[in-house]
């Protein structure tokens, strides 16, 4: 029985991937803006150039910080999500490190991270803990594959495609499985993501109303989205130990 949901899991995945791509493919190439990095908030207090884009990331550093915090209560429970919140900070860092000279060159180590964080929490969810490191090794050549590609051609497709995947699979495959409260955190996280993509699109108009650029609150929302994932991550502990506790009873009893 669990042989054949795992199947069934990894099908439904593989066939929504597919018909994502496909998709994509048929859309064509997704080019980066050509003002893409003429951001709006240029100030700079105390000497750090673009400072309010470079420290709203620290949302991403709190979120893996809090994160890692967690799984070294529980080390049982690792694999993918190690790699998500380390990735996490990663983001912070990385993020930072673009706005403070934005160009195509140091966007590579914003967007690297950020894409292993979307591959990691995927396989987060729809793997078992003890046997995803092969589906991580896979996810990490996709995430190098997705930015070399787009740095190679100028096409975005395949590092915005695994995002796409994300904000969807997610909720869905945790709702499919009855993780009610996980599928709840997962949906709050996509609707923040989301809210922050809204925000980066309307950068300009944002700042021209309010005392903050759509950047920075692209920032603010995802680092929000980024703090869902570890209550994804306590909710999925809690399960397992839950179940691991009811399966211990039962071999007493058997035994």
């Amino acid at each position: 029985m669990h042989s054949q949901t795992t199947f069934l899991r990894r099908f439904g995945f593989a066939s929504f991937s597919l018909v994502l791509l496909t998709v994509g493919l048929i859309h064509g190439p997704i080019h980066q803006p050509a003002h893409y990095h003429a951001f709006a908030d240029l100030y700079a207090y105390m000497g750090i150039p673009n400072t309010m884009d470079v420290l709203t990331n620290i949302g991403f550093l709190i979120a893996g910080l809090l994160g890692i915090y967690h799984y070294r209560q529980d080390s049982k429970n690792a694999g993918a999500w190690v790699i998500c919140f380390y990735s996490l900070i990663g983001t912070a860092f990385g993020s930072a490190y673009y706005h403070l000279q934005p160009n195509d060159v140091r966007l590579v180590w914003d967007r690297l991270p950020i894409t292993l964080t979307c591959i990691s929490v995927l396989i987060a969810t729809s793997h078992s803990q003890k046997n995803n490191w092969l589906a991580l090794f896979v996810g990490s050549m996709y995430a190098l594959f997705s930015i070399a590609w787009w740095r190679h051609t100028g096409d975005l497709m395949f590092y915005l495609l695994v995002q796409i995947i994300a904000l969807i699979w997610i909720p869905l495959n945790l709702y499919l499985h009855q993780r009610v409260v996980s599928c709840r955190w997962a949906l709050l996280a996509s609707t923040c993501y989301l809210i922050a993509k809204i925000c980066e699109w309307q950068d300009h108009l944002i700042f021209d109303h309010l005392l903050i650029s759509g950047h920075s609150l692209k920032h603010v929302f995802a680092g929000l989205a980024a703090i869902c994932l570890v209550r994804i991550y306590q909710t999925q502990s809690q399960h397992i130990a839950r179940a691991n506790a009811y399966h211990d009873k039962q071999q007493i009893h058997v035994s």
